[in-house]
């Protein structure tokens, strides 16, 4: 298979993504098509970290990294997107969704950070515990998901409680990493991203580039399997694929070329790989990266 154009590339991904999903998408909003709606609904949280209050963006660092530590490779499946295993109430009776009880653990661990509470994994496991569910793999294993993201979380609140102006300097690095990835300057990039995920548990630089990139940075991606295998499929074509950090580089310059900013280019070809739209809350099974990459084979040999 020949190397193609990358603007090539985007445009299968947007054709893929419109004949896929148009008739299920259309039909949830307001928008005409498909990417009108991703251009709108799917863009980092906070759109200017200069104009955000503090608290905001304290709320968005928290809530961001809750979903964060649990994007580890199987992590989601056990852990059941941080869902209740029950249909949970609040204490007006109402029944909490998926989304609700993403919020649930965003507030306990918001309370604790406030309240200074003392916590260590052990604790913050029978908090989680006695509300959420580890999910038992088919292999009939369970996976020690919950345990695992209980000790990432206190690292997390350790970080912030060692130091004070954890919070500005996360804005500061934000603004960075947006910069340094306009300029090409990843060796910057690389220390801030393996200073942010230091002595947090499953948190590596791979998943760092995604924390910041859903946070703010819109010049950021997050280089994860399906990008590799795109890039080793139609880009490099070579069997060897170099490390997370170049190839990063090489999307986002690759971005400059075609005046597209790397967070939209990542995300439709992630969308395309996964058929998840979390926004809407709908999965669209026939949008796999198996599938994409037939629907691109198929528009190269024509």
């Amino acid at each position: 298979m020949k190397k193609i154009d990358f603007k090539d590339l985007i445009d299968f991904a947007e054709t893929f993504i419109e004949i896929n999903s148009k008739n299920i998408l259309t039909k949830l909003s307001e928008y005409n098509t498909c990417i009108e709606l991703i251009k709108n609904n799917y863009t980092p949280t906070v759109k200017d970290v200069n104009n955000i209050g503090d608290k905001d963006f304290k709320d968005a660092v928290v809530k961001r990294m809750c979903i964060q530590l649990q994007n580890y490779q199987r992590m989601p499946l056990a852990l059941d997107y941080i869902s209740y295993s029950y249909n949970p109430q609040n204490d007006k009776g109402e029944i909490l969704n998926s989304n609700d009880s993403e919020n649930e653990i965003f507030q306990y661990v918001i309370n604790v950070i406030d309240n200074k509470t003392e916590i260590d994994q052990d604790s913050i496991y029978s908090e989680f515990k006695e509300n959420y569910t580890e999910k038992e793999y088919k292999d009939g294993k369970y996976n020690f998901a919950l345990k695992k993201y209980s000790k990432g979380i206190a690292d997390f609140v350790e970080k912030i409680r060692n130091n004070n102006d954890y919070f500005s300097d996360i804005k500061t690095d934000c603004i960075n990493l947006d910069n340094f990835a306009q300029e090409g300057n990843f060796s910057e990039i690389e220390k801030i991203l393996k200073n942010f995920c230091k002595n947090i548990y499953y948190l590596n630089t791979t998943l760092s580039y995604d924390f910041f990139k859903e946070l703010y940075c819109k010049n950021l991606i997050k280089p994860d399997v399906h990008i590799k295998e795109i890039f080793k499929k139609y880009i490099y074509k070579e069997e060897e694929l170099p490390d997370d950090n170049t190839i990063a580089k090489d999307f986002i310059s690759i971005c400059k070329d075609i005046t597209t900013t790397p967070y939209y280019a990542d995300k439709i070809l992630w969308l395309c790989c996964t058929g998840n739209f979390y926004e809407e809350g709908i999965t669209i099974h026939k949008m796999t990266r198996r599938n994409f990459f037939k629907f691109i084979d198929n528009e190269i040999s024509k």
